[in-house]
């Protein structure tokens, strides 16, 4: 499975068939069977290159025999008709994935969608504890937590345009000027802040940032403008990520029985060192949880 965006890859692939992020293979002595099993149905499901049907929606080449892309899950072949986008609905660029309208992330690989009209104030929606979304962040969040730790709320942020456009132009100037892919440039950190008013009212229908979100709550702060190198801890304009949850825990606000942290991308060409990563550039990281 790929660490960036969850897609399930064929055991022998070295690079996710999505997002392009470079695959991290754990095998156990137990597994071989079951890998080798797996294997063996891939190869015994062979086909050749030439008969495969191109989908027409992203381009994947699918066994003949199938009615539905592997990849997409739109209908092939003769079916291809009622490849009939819902209007309620907004494709992502990368995984093809069918997202809700509004959504400034795609649900499946994280990647941004575009907007059909600009955001200018950031939208909060409370995930459903059943959704893709929620449960692979959750579970991203728990494994280094105690259980002792109970999770309230997961809350999509859905940042103004601005922030992302500027965020996606330097990964991509990024990427381009390194020769790398965006997708491996990009890491998935968390961010524990303070909050000096109730959190819990956050993603509700009504509700306004406190008085101290431009001096002091970093809740407010983070969730209105984003990260800033002006506020960071680190002295010298310097903002600070952790990979692991259980390290910026350790800097949401000490004694308080409702904490806030945030999930967020962060573009370096450096990887995280000991599970941390300081970058200086606003530009540079991007909220949407």
């Amino acid at each position: 499975m790929c660490q960036n965006c969850m897609f399930l890859n064929h055991p022998l692939l070295n690079y996710c068939e999505i997002c392009g992020s470079q695959l991290i293979i754990v095998i156990d002595d137990d597994d071989d069977d079951e890998i080798n099993n797996s294997i063996l149905a891939f190869n015994n499901n062979a086909y050749h290159e030439d008969a495969a049907i191109r989908c027409s929606a992203c381009s994947y080449l699918n066994n003949p025999n199938h009615s539905q892309c592997e990849m997409c899950y739109s209908p092939i072949g003769d079916l291809e008709f009622l490849n009939v986008p819902d209007p309620n609905m907004q494709q992502c660029p990368v995984c093809t994935y069918y997202n809700q309208q509004g959504f400034s992330t795609c649900e499946i690989c994280g990647s941004f969608l575009k907007q059909l009209a600009p955001i200018l104030n950031t939208i909060m929606t409370n995930l459903d504890p059943g959704s893709v979304q929620y449960r692979e962040i959750y579970r991203r969040f728990a494994v280094n937590m105690p259980h002792s730790v109970q999770v309230l709320a997961i809350i999509r942020m859905q940042m103004p345009t601005r922030l992302v456009e500027a965020h996606e132009r330097y990964k991509n100037d990024l990427a381009r000027r390194s020769g790398v892919t965006p997708a491996s440039i990009t890491h998935k950190m968390f961010h524990g802040t303070k909050c000096i008013c109730d959190p819990s009212r956050f993603g509700t229908a009504q509700w306004n940032y406190c008085n101290n979100a431009r001096n002091g709550c970093g809740a407010c702060g983070i969730a209105r403008n984003g990260n800033s190198s002006t506020f960071g801890r680190c002295g010298g304009g310097r903002m600070w990520f952790a990979q692991l949850s259980s390290i910026s825990f350790n800097y949401c606000t000490p004694g308080a029985g409702i904490k806030t942290m945030f999930t967020v991308d962060v573009v370096s060409q450096i990887p995280p060192t000991q599970s941390v990563l300081i970058v200086n550039r606003n530009e540079a990281s991007i909220i949407y949880l």
